[in-house]
């Protein structure tokens, strides 16, 4: 259900519209699991950590390029919007 009212306030509003201006997807720069828990593997240049719902609702709306936060290393407290 969160994922059709997501996708149904994404493509009436757009992304960061309708109350939403703040709540940018975030993203690392490295993995959870390899930065906090020393667990190498394998991943895309950038790992989701908060707005899994958003970014898919806005793939699926064929929206390409976004604003987001990117939280670079291990630190989530510097991360920065991109």
């Amino acid at each position: 259900m969160k994922l059709i009212r997501t996708y149904e306030s994404i493509s009436l509003h757009g992304y960061l519209e309708g109350g939403y201006e703040e709540q940018r997807i975030v993203a690392l720069t490295e993995s959870y699991e390899k930065t906090h828990l020393g667990v190498a593997h394998e991943t895309p240049p950038y790992e989701i950590w908060s707005g899994h719902h958003r970014a898919a609702c806005l793939a699926a709306l064929g929206v390409e390029k976004v604003s987001i936060v990117l939280a670079i290393g291990k630190d989530l407290a510097k991360a920065e919007a991109r």
